[in-house]
């Protein structure tokens, strides 16, 4: 039989010189919700949060529904994750054309650590650095308000409980308060997107 050499997978086809192999266990993955959200007044109050918690169910206000139907198939594969970024595109559903473009606001601002807790009051929120004022009863501008937040200096979190209070996976949550909306009704309906690193397969 013919002499031969065995190259080993991992050679330089051209050298031979066994390359270094790297394997990485970490990837970067951008989870968009199935479906748009819908929140709707209590009476003619909105006082609610949006967790960033990828297994996470919604409150009440958005309908009470599971975040990513996905994230039992992705956190089967790998063993921790953190938050990169949670973004939220609203559209408002209900104008009322005689209220003035000073009434009805919404006061949102992201919450990137601590307890998931509904606002009691528009400084509840308003006292966080990147809040913002809406007015979706009164805007008849057609174009959608986008906000987003992207945390910085998280460690990794579990994936079996990602979400927390301690700066660790995916701590934190939009905020939502406004008063003296119009009574019980869908107010806005928006687009969820988180992207998230997960690192360690099982």
């Amino acid at each position: 039989m013919g002499g031969g050499r065995l190259i080993p997978c991992n050679a330089d086809p051209q050298t031979r010189i066994p390359r270094p192999i790297t394997i990485s266990m970490t990837q970067q993955m951008r989870i968009q919700m199935r479906q748009y959200l819908t929140c709707t007044t209590a009476g003619t109050t909105l006082n609610t949060y949006l967790g960033w918690d990828p297994s996470s169910t919604t409150t009440a206000a958005f309908g009470s529904n599971t975040l990513f139907g996905e994230w039992a198939y992705v956190s089967a594969l790998f063993a921790r994750v953190k938050l990169i970024q949670f973004e939220i595109t609203m559209t408002p559903s209900y104008i009322d054309d005689t209220k003035g473009d000073n009434f009805n606001s919404l006061a949102i601002a992201a919450t990137p650590v601590g307890s998931l807790a509904t606002p009691g009051a528009y400084g509840t929120v308003i006292d966080n650095n990147d809040s913002i004022i809406w007015n979706p009863v009164s805007d008849r501008s057609g174009i959608a308000k986008y906000f987003s937040f992207k945390p910085s200096g998280l460690g990794w979190g579990p994936v079996g409980s990602p979400g927390g209070t301690t700066g660790l996976g995916c701590p934190g949550s939009f905020v939502f308060f406004g008063s003296s909306l119009p009574l019980t009704v869908e107010i806005f309906t928006c687009k969820v997107v988180g992207t998230y690193l997960l690192d360690g397969r099982i």
